[in-house]
């Protein structure tokens, strides 16, 4: 009876069921295949930013350093190019001999760039005696003037610009008098195929002037033509 009764609470004792190995393997590849399959897809996300940074790069960086680079190259050119200031002296102002009534002025222009030549798009010449006794402005030929050389202006310069003696002339005024012979002239370099922007440059070069019969013009010595830029 003792027997019966141990082997019914053996029966009923409940029963612990063994774990299948090859479900636990199964599981675990499961599980690295999930992972494996996230980090892929993490690394593709990645993959494609940095792609789609690198060809932003390219479409802005290249273009950007192109343009600096040509920017760079036209400003060393420029500056290696960089012609200088024509310089500008009077070289003789006397009595025309034909009027008696009137100067005649030579300029000359001295180009001293070894590369550039220089385009005188617009030159006026005008004499400014005192303060107020100035000529009507005289307009010379355009030219061009070619590297390293020295140019001739001349100009027959007569009438008095003052509207209340429009007939005047320079005997209007009587006595020695120290003036300026003025040029106003618009220039523009060139060189092979650059041009560059036109420029203002504004000449003055002193003189004394006998003005009773314009016997004698001089030129003050050791004095030579000013000279600056305007607009």
């Amino acid at each position: 009876m003792q027997k019966k009764d141990e082997a019914t609470m053996k029966k009923n004792e409940p029963t612990t069921k063994k774990e299948d190995p090859t479900k636990k393997k199964t599981e675990v590849k499961e599980e690295g295949a999930a992972a494996s399959k996230h980090n892929r897809v993490v690394y593709s996300d990645k993959s494609r930013c940095l792609s789609k940074n690198g060809k932003t790069i390219i479409y802005f960086g290249v273009p950007a350093a192109l343009f600096l680079l040509i920017i760079c190259v036209f400003a060393f050119s420029y500056i290696a190019i960089q012609p200088r200031v024509p310089r500008f002296m009077l070289e003789d102002l006397y009595v025309d001999p034909l009027s008696n009534t009137s100067v005649i002025v030579k300029l000359s222009s001295t180009n001293p760039s070894s590369e550039s030549s220089v385009y005188y798009r617009e030159i006026s010449l005008h004499v400014l005696v005192g303060e107020k006794f100035e000529t009507e402005s005289v307009f010379l030929q355009s030219r061009r003037q070619e590297p390293r050389t020295v140019r001739l202006w001349t100009a027959v310069i007569a009438n008095n610009n003052d509207n209340g003696k429009p007939t005047g002339a320079f005997l209007v005024r009587h006595g020695m008098y120290y003036g300026h012979v003025i040029a106003d002239i618009v220039f523009q370099w060139k060189s092979g195929i650059f041009s560059f922007k036109e420029f203002g440059l504004h000449v003055r070069c002193p003189v004394l002037l006998r003005l009773e019969d314009l016997s004698s013009a001089t030129i003050r010595a050791g004095s030579t033509c000013s000279q600056h830029f305007h607009l």
